[in-house]
């Protein structure tokens, strides 16, 4: 299976009405069969899709003075991680980054019962930086840089096409599974979708300098619903699992982004979509930009098997979910290691 084997799919019939069925179909087939895909014409600027690679690098290429007063501390999650600081499987992962999520409202936060039961049945744990973490991801606020200029209005902007681009497949998604094309959102599922965004650098692996470094990104599912990957010309670095256990590259495809559904289409589904394995070797000689976007349910989602091996499935709060598997994504240090 080569990269050409990751369906590539125009969703231009689908936005503009001339030919749905065929959008769908094929979204359908990427879903079942291979878990990622490409979307070309999917109406986001190309101006905006390649802009924010180079206000990610401007970033990156500041001192390291300069972007640690952004930094996660002990108890959060949201802002600058230095290289090493993210984990996967217990293993450093070889990229910095900037991690935001979707600041919720006091109204809202009254609403999330779910995270006040996960944080009474954790009274007995010893671990306090774990509550702190599942406290501050819902009440933190992004921390934004002053440099470079149009940062946070870019970054922004383009949330404001990824979430439309969201709603969207997640449409096409409801039509292939022969439901209505509003149920996710009718259904209040991801009426107000909880996401999370990441901007990552990711020098050469050569580069690593400590013994419990894994890979540049360690091989792992997503957590939620759909991820939407805006990568730069980097080649052979994104790398996905096939059915047949074989590690193939997902090369850029010019003004696509990758495609890949999370844990919760799993569940959703009853097995019949299932998310699929993924990892970061970046093994070049150049510096790698990637802007990873996580469409996820509503915070309060219940999500349960709607179709397929119904039984094999229990019912998930996606938040609680979410807060399970963020807890241990970091260690707190921030001295450099580059």
């Amino acid at each position: 299976m080569s990269t050409q084997a990751i369906p590539i799919i125009d969703l231009s019939p689908y936005l503009n009405g001339t030919d749905k069925n065929k959008v769908v179909d094929e979204i359908y087939y990427a879903c079942k069969n291979v878990g990622f895909f490409y979307i070309i014409g999917h109406g986001v600027p190309d101006e905006l899709v390649t802009g924010v690679h180079q206000k990610a690098k401007e970033f990156f290429d500041l001192p390291f003075d300069k972007k640690k007063v952004l930094s996660i501390q002990p108890g959060t999650i949201r802002g600058y991680q230095n290289l090493g600081q993210n984990i996967t499987k217990n293993k450093r992962d070889w990229h910095e980054g900037l991690d935001y999520y979707i600041e919720l409202t006091p109204d809202q936060l009254s609403q999330t019962t779910h995270v006040e039961e996960f944080e009474v049945s954790q009274n007995q744990d010893p671990n306090a930086n774990r509550r702190q973490v599942l406290n501050n991801l819902l009440r933190g606020n992004n921390p934004w840089p002053d440099s470079p200029s149009d940062f946070r209005s870019t970054f922004e902007t383009y949330i404001q096409h990824l979430l439309r681009l969201g709603a969207a497949i997640m449409s096409c998604i409801a039509l292939g599974l022969k439901l209505p094309e509003d149920y996710f959102s009718s259904q209040n599922l991801i009426s107000n979708p909880f996401w999370v965004f990441r901007i990552i650098g990711y020098p050469p692996l050569q580069g690593a300098t400590m013994e419990e470094v894994g890979v540049s990104c360690g091989e792992h599912t997503d957590y939620g619903c759909l991820t939407m990957v805006n990568q730069d010309g980097t080649k052979d670095a994104l790398q996905i699992l096939t059915k047949e256990g074989e590690w193939i590259s997902a090369n850029p495809v010019p003004g696509a982004f990758v495609m890949n559904i999370g844990d919760m289409m799993t569940v959703w589904t009853g097995g019949e979509f299932k998310s699929t394995l993924h990892r970061v070797v970046h093994k070049g000689t150049g510096y790698r930009t990637s802007i990873p976007f996580f469409y996820e349910p509503n915070f309060e989602a219940k999500v349960n098997p709607m179709c397929g091996v119904k039984e094999a499935f229990t019912e998930v709060v996606y938040g609680r979910h979410l807060l399970n598997k963020v807890a241990s994504n970091f260690k707190y240090d921030d001295e450099p290691k580059n």
